[in-house]
């Protein structure tokens, strides 16, 4: 006797309205997810993580100036209160951290969410961000080099 294995129909929302050939089309094979509790919970949760990445990444115009350089500031002040030549690496350190912080979160949220499943790692990405974050610090280098950025305790004086 041979039994006919059945392959479960993956769902969305486009899926419900159009049929599962529009979907395919609109959303591609890979990106359908299953319509139930569980995997919206799960899209959610990454979106969640995607958001917080986009806050933190170097991608948005105003994420330096209200977020990653407040947070580098911020502990490179504590740095600087028990070294003060540990201000500039504190800073860099912690500004090139959140901006890589931000670029890894934003890219496995997106994929969490929209996928259903993380990304292989790949090394080639990485670096990308590595890179990009690294340029980013250069620049909070040469602001500091040129006096614009200075510990708290030095604009007193």
């Amino acid at each position: 006797m041979s039994r006919s294995h059945t392959v479960p129909v993956n769902r969305c929302a486009v899926h419900g309205i159009y049929g599962n050939k529009i979907s395919k089309f609109v959303l591609g094979p890979r990106i359908q997810m299953r319509n139930n509790d569980s995997s919206r919970w799960y899209r959610l949760k990454w979106t969640v993580i995607a958001v917080f990445g986009y806050v933190l990444s170097p991608l948005s115009w105003w994420n330096d100036l209200y977020v990653n350089l407040p947070i580098a500031y911020a502990i490179a002040n504590v740095a600087h209160r028990l070294n003060p030549r540990l201000f500039l690496p504190a800073f860099l350190l912690t500004y090139w951290l959140t901006n890589a912080a931000g670029l890894l979160l934003l890219h496995l949220g997106t994929h969490g969410a929209l996928r259903g499943k993380l990304p292989p790692p790949n090394k080639a990405t990485a670096a990308k961000w590595a890179v990009i974050a690294l340029g980013y610090a250069v620049v909070v280098a040469v602001l500091y080099r040129f006096g614009i950025l200075r510990p708290l305790t030095e604009y007193s004086r």
